[in-house]
């Protein structure tokens, strides 16, 4: 075995389980078979979705910066960093959703 950090890599059983390999329902009503459940998991389960989400939690920490008591005293500035605060909340509670 090597030593260092080229000899990282995965653990085993650490990859994600198939979704077929899930029993009961998620949420108490989504079957493995739903429709709604199989598109989640499929979403989810690549790995772009992680960049993207990554992505915005950059972003998201970004736009604090602006964030400060003197730049809030611009309404428009305000505003818009408002509606910015709402559209990461959406996007958040959107991929806690999904992974539920």
């Amino acid at each position: 075995p090597r030593a260092g950090l080229g000899a990282c890599g995965p653990m085993p059983g650490a990859s994600p389980k198939p979704l077929r390999k899930f029993k009961g329902k998620a949420l108490g009503y989504f079957t493995v078979d739903n429709p709604v459940r199989r598109f989640c998991f499929a979403v989810v389960d690549d790995k772009q979705f992680e960049y993207v989400i990554m992505s915005f939690i950059v972003i998201s920490s970004f736009t604090m910066v602006f964030e400060s008591p003197r730049a809030m005293e611009d309404a428009s500035l305000a505003s818009a960093l408002g509606g910015v605060d709402i559209l990461f909340t959406i996007i958040f509670t959107l991929e806690m959703a999904m992974k539920l």
